[in-house]
């Protein structure tokens, strides 16, 4: 039998409040809420109104979670790719891997130390898939969490506004 395995977003003040997702809808806004329930309508990233002026989103926090490995060993060699980078025309999302022990209130700059600042653009190819590191071992078994990827969306002077969407890819080995 297959393991189970989740993603949980965290959100909020350190150690701040994981939320369970069983579906890939992870709105990134432009408030730090959680994402159940939640109309992203209700918190746009504004189009800046000038030249050279960029918004961001809120940082999103998300990790992989195995809830139960059932007949498995373990879980390992997760990594992550999206088939667009450009989720509104004219934006730009950018991923990073932090440790799982790294976890800070997420920010909607480009500061030294936030994802748009420090990360990179994210991989749209399974052959490029980027790895979000497993500690110790590199092996998940039930109740383990793999490190962070933290994803942030940057809207310059002149993205369009017409909302948008990508789908993330989680690939990931089961050894039985």
């Amino acid at each position: 039998m297959a393991a189970t395995v989740q993603l949980r977003i965290t959100y909020g003040a350190a150690p701040g409040t994981v939320e369970e997702k069983h579906a890939l809808n992870i709105p990134l806004l432009s408030s730090d809420v959680g994402a159940d329930g939640v109309n992203p309508s209700d918190h746009p990233i504004q189009i800046p109104s000038q030249v050279g002026e960029t918004n961001y989103s809120y940082e999103r926090y998300i990790q992989f979670y195995v809830a139960d490995i059932d007949t498995s060993l373990h879980i390992n060699n997760i990594r992550f790719f999206t088939d667009s980078t450009e989720l509104i025309p004219g934006s730009t999302l950018y991923a990073q891997v932090k440790s799982k022990d790294s976890y800070t209130a997420p920010v909607d700059t480009d500061e030294a130390g936030s994802t748009v600042a420090e990360g990179s653009i994210v991989p749209t190819t399974e052959a490029e898939a980027v790895s979000i590191t497993v500690p110790d071992d590199g092996n998940l078994t039930t109740g383990e969490y793999s490190n962070f990827l933290v994803l942030q969306l940057a809207l310059p002077y002149g993205s369009t506004n017409s909302g948008g969407s990508t789908n993330i890819y989680f690939v990931y080995d089961e050894v039985a």
